[in-house]
């Protein structure tokens, strides 16, 4: 295993946890957002939510032994996102994302253009008619 503070864990060290992702058939992404953004029904809502929750020890226990602090804030921030999705009183956050998650994920994957406001950016009127 690797132990260094500054490397982190490899993909080597996390394998067993993506294959037990892989065997419940749900995307897997680097960025929690480009998942959770592309669920579509309830039905894969749950499903998401029930793979990631699973896997998610297995995860925690690969990382505690090899990852470094950027490792270690990312898998915190994955494991934020799936309590405010799948937590049982998150029903009214999970109607919300799917009825307008993918129109957010659309907007979120234009690139960032420097210095520019919000409000006069050319995505933010699109933004705003996910609502």
């Amino acid at each position: 295993k690797s132990n260094s503070s500054n490397s982190g864990c490899s993909m080597k060290d996390v394998m067993t946890c993506v294959v037990q992702l892989k065997s419940y058939n749900v995307p897997i992404d680097t960025n929690m957002m480009n998942v959770v953004f592309n669920v579509s029904t309830e039905a894969k809502l749950v499903h998401v939510c029930r793979a990631y929750n699973n896997a998610m020890p297995c995860f925690k226990q690969r990382l505690a032994t090899c990852a470094n602090e950027k490792q270690r804030i990312r898998l915190e921030e994955v494991n934020r996102l799936l309590l405010f999705i799948c937590a049982p009183f998150s029903l009214q956050r999970q109607k919300t994302l799917l009825k307008v998650g993918k129109c957010i994920g659309e907007v979120l994957n234009h690139p960032v253009e420097p210095n520019c406001s919000s409000t006069k950016h050319r995505f933010w009127h699109k933004l705003r008619l996910c609502r």
